[in-house]
C-alpha cells in the first residue's frame, strides 16, 4: 500500500463538507466519494458519506477496498469485511500506524440503553500516532 499517496489523498480533502448540510448531499466532492462505491446498497441510502470517503481515498491510491475492489458505502459492512479478511484488528492487540483505518462507534450509550445491539458507524484514516 502506498500509504503516503494515501494519506496525500485524505489530507487535500480536508474541509470538503456537504454542499446541503446533510448526509444526503450526492453533489460536489461527496457524489465523488459515493461514486468510488460500485455496489451502493439502496436500502441505506442516503447515509453518512465516511466509508464512501475511504473507499473513494484507497480506490485513488490504488488500493480498492473489498474482496473485488467494490467499496463499501456503509461502516458495518466495511468493518465486517476488515474483521474477516484479516486487515482489521482491535485496539490493544497492535499500534495503529498512518494509513491504517479507525472504525468506531459514536452512538454506542445511546444504542446499549435503547437495548439495541452496538455496531460501528463511523470510519476514517489514521494520520499520526503519537
Amino acid at each position: 500500500m502506498n500509504i503516503p499517496m494515501l494519506l496525500e489523498l485524505a489530507i487535500g480533502e480536508l474541509g470538503v463538507s456537504e454542499d446541503a448540510g446533510k448526509d444526503d448531499d450526492t453533489a460536489g466532492r461527496i457524489l465523488a466519494y459515493r461514486q468510488a462505491v460500485l455496489n451502493r446498497d439502496p436500502d441505506r441510502d442516503p447515509e453518512p458519506w465516511c466509508a464512501d470517503f475511504v473507499a473513494w481515498v484507497h480506490k485513488e491510491a490504488g488500493t480498492p477496498l473489498g474482496p473485488k475492489g467494490e467499496g463499501f458505502s456503509y461502516v458495518p459492512y466495511l468493518s465486517d469485511w476488515l474483521d474477516k479478511s484479516g486487515f482489521g484488528f482491535c485496539v490493544g492487540e497492535k499500534l495503529p500506524q498512518a494509513g491504517d483505518m479507525v472504525v468506531f462507534n459514536l452512538n454506542i450509550e445511546d444504542e446499549i440503553k435503547k437495548g439495541l445491539e452496538p455496531k460501528p458507524d463511523h470510519v476514517g484514516i489514521v494520520y499520526e500516532v503519537h
